[in-house]
């Protein structure tokens, strides 16, 4: 897709269009892993290139009172859709690239501009049979501001969240030897023969797109013995099941996992899963807790991305408060619900600022 894009040139009036099924197809998982911790760390820019990402704009939306779908407005989501622009330039004498450094050519271009439109709504799904998180992507020629691209844009938001999902998750139990048989380096291909991390139980909050890429990413990452899918509903949740199951044969275990389902009401199976687990992903758009902190074990790693709002909240303050170190990707992750009380902290006890942010992220 890379050298796709370089072919249009400023001469050609040209749009590049791709649909989600053939940005999947450019973008497997083990990809968008690399591709991610590429483009983290182009966060860290100066003077000699970088990424430049300003502050989201969000748009919040509500179904018009004359909508005589929604009678009643309070029991309407509180929905919004975010426009997230970006740029890169490339850093001088930077010849890293997530892509094939063949002929000399690491098929980057040396300046990108772009922006993803992204929206949230709740009643997609069971409405509409939709995706929840519907997004589509731009891009434009830096030097003549002409589009060069349109694609589909909901799977990539949902890969590029459980990649970074995946780097921090190897970032954090990497060093840990009881988590652990190996180490995959950045570049390392996707094969059998790479070492992974070792994780014992996977419990997954949210059968969704989301949900789906998590368990995708960390078994790019990772050994995972056992699965648990938590959802409000059973059917979604054993849909999901089923693909973890057909995607798992021979892809990354060398052996299926055993994969429950337990539904987000059935508390004393929850509390099971939740005490057992040593990685959690939330990936709803919850407002209050899913689980007591208290349930979670020392040495457990969260990775929390269904928040975005100061509205929202997937764990509790108690869990919030035992937290060893929190991670988060941007800056603007601080003012959502699950940790916003930690704002008076910033750049103290269990946060870190951009200037301590690893290199390894």
């Amino acid at each position: 897709m890379h050298r796709t894009m370089q072919a249009l040139s400023t001469t050609t009036n040209k749009v590049l269009i791709l649909n989600e099924a053939e940005v999947r197809r450019c973008l497997p998982m083990s990809l968008a892993i690399r591709a991610n911790s590429f483009a983290l760390k182009s966060l860290r820019k100066n003077e000699s290139g970088g990424a430049v990402v300003p502050p989201r704009i969000s748009l919040p939306y509500r179904p018009p009172p004359t909508d005589k779908k929604h009678p009643n407005q309070k029991d309407a989501p509180d929905d919004c859709t975010l426009f997230k622009p970006a740029a890169y330039c490339k850093h001088e004498g930077n010849t890293s690239s997530p892509v094939d450094n063949s002929n000399n050519d690491d098929g980057m271009e040396d300046v990108m501009m772009g922006m993803k439109i992204v929206s949230v709504r709740a009643k997609n799904p069971s409405k509409y049979t939709l995706p929840t998180v519907p997004a589509t992507v731009t891009l434009l020629d830096p030097e003549t501001g002409l589009l060069t691209a349109v694609m589909g844009g909901t799977y990539l938001t949902a890969a590029r969240t459980a990649a970074g999902s995946a780097l921090a998750t190897q970032l954090c139990l990497s060093g840990r030897q009881c988590h652990r048989t190996g180490r995959m380096e950045e570049n390392d291909d996707d094969d059998d023969d790479d070492e992974k991390l070792i994780i014992s139980h996977l419990v997954v909050f949210g059968a969704g797109l989301q949900g789906e890429q998590h368990i995708s990413a960390l078994q790019c990452i990772a050994q995972i013995h056992q699965i648990t899918i938590v959802n409000r509903t059973k059917e979604r949740a054993d849909i999901l099941r089923q693909t973890v199951l057909d995607q798992s044969h021979g892809n990354h275990n060398p052996a299926p996992p055993i994969i429950n389902v337990i539904l987000l009401n059935d508390e004393q199976a929850v509390k099971q899963a939740v005490q057992s687990a040593n990685v959690i992903v939330t990936a709803t758009n919850s407002s209050t807790p899913l689980f007591p902190g208290e349930w979670v074990k020392s040495g457990c790693h969260v990775n929390g991305v269904g928040s975005y709002t100061s509205q929202m909240k997937e764990v509790d303050t108690t869990f919030v408060n035992r937290c060893g170190i929190i991670y988060m990707d941007t800056t603007e992750a601080i003012h959502v619900g699950d940790i916003h009380h930690l704002l008076p902290f910033w750049n103290r006890k269990n946060c870190i600022s951009e200037e301590e942010e690893s290199d390894d992220v």
